[in-house]
């Protein structure tokens, strides 16, 4: 028996670890039901919990009477397996091979029924530090208990790397000047370890005021599906972008908070010009609500260590 198959069969058949009445989604909840439904949706997840119970003693044969004497599990590539006495030996196989206990999460999105012997389940699962699988179960109520009678399990989404959202950055990594009369903006971009965030580190000099330091972190936001950025300065202030790309142009929005208090936003524009040079300027900038004057195009130049 292949691995790639035993572990997708602990993923389809652990359907609702830890998964108590409470924690059911707001529309499970919400739903118009009787008493039955409410008690019969109960026997459910009761059942379900045993089972995984089993799963966790790694007791094949007690998994095995959780599920219909005809019960079927359909795999993401097709695989089948019937028949609760094929499914013991399907899990026997499987903690046989199992070099480690995994944990396994569950999200169950819905428990609804169908008739009153039979109930539908739909969520996802998976095993810590692997990718979750959606899943369709059909409960069947069978001499006074709920088993499995048909579970499928659909392809899980291939995740893409975070560090596969910022390769187009890539041109921000070096060391960068921008230097003017009485001013000098420096800044070092780096990636950090496995490439999922890039780490700036800038320095303003000012003639006459102290220098600002700060730290800027460039990642991927997997909730919002959005590239972000969270900055922090030596004054105290913080601010927090959304990066948009058009064409060869990125934009950064931003949120500031000064160090005393006071609110800033702008939108941030670089433009790549080649490998060592690109375009930045400051437009919608607001303090307090209150607009400022833009801040017109400044060549940025990297920094090229003498031989």
């Amino acid at each position: 028996m292949k691995l790639r198959f035993t572990a997708k069969l602990a993923l389809a058949f652990c359907l609702t670890l830890l998964v108590p009445a409470s924690s059911l989604t707001a529309q499970q909840q919400s739903s118009p039901a009787s008493a039955n439904d409410d008690v019969a949706q109960q026997a459910v997840i009761d059942s379900v919990k045993s089972y995984v119970e089993a799963y966790n003693r790694r007791d094949a044969a007690a998994l095995s009477q959780h599920w219909s004497e005809t019960g079927t599990w359909i795999g993401d590539d097709g695989s089948v397996v019937q028949g609760r006495e094929n499914i013991r030996k399907a899990f026997a196989a499987i903690f046989a091979e199992m070099q480690a206990d995994p944990t396994l999460t569950v999200n169950v999105r819905k428990v609804s029924l169908v008739t009153s012997d039979v109930a539908l389940e739909e969520g996802s699962s998976g095993l810590a530090g692997g990718p979750q699988a959606d899943y369709t179960a059909i409960h069947k109520l069978e001499n006074g208990q709920w088993n499995l009678y048909r579970v499928k399990e659909h392809t899980p989404a291939q995740a893409v790397p975070h560090n596969r959202h910022l390769q187009d950055l890539d041109w921000m990594i070096g060391d960068w000047v921008d230097q003017s009369d009485g001013a000098t903006v420096e800044s070092s971009c780096r990636w950090s370890k496995n490439g999922n965030f890039i780490m700036k580190n800038f320095r303003v000099t000012i003639a006459g005021l102290d220098t600002l330091e700060g730290t800027q972190v460039i990642g991927y936001d997997a909730s919002t599906n959005t590239i972000r950025s969270w900055m922090f300065d030596s004054d105290g202030g913080h601010s927090v972008g959304i990066w948009s790309k058009n064409g060869n142009i990125w934009e950064a929005q931003s949120s500031q908070v000064l160090a005393d208090g006071r609110v800033a936003s702008s939108t941030n524009i670089f433009t790549p010009l080649d490998e060592g040079r690109f375009d930045w300027k400051s437009t919608r900038r607001t303090l307090d609500g209150v607009g400022l004057p833009d801040i017109e195009s400044v060549e940025v130049v990297r920094v090229v260590e003498s031989e």
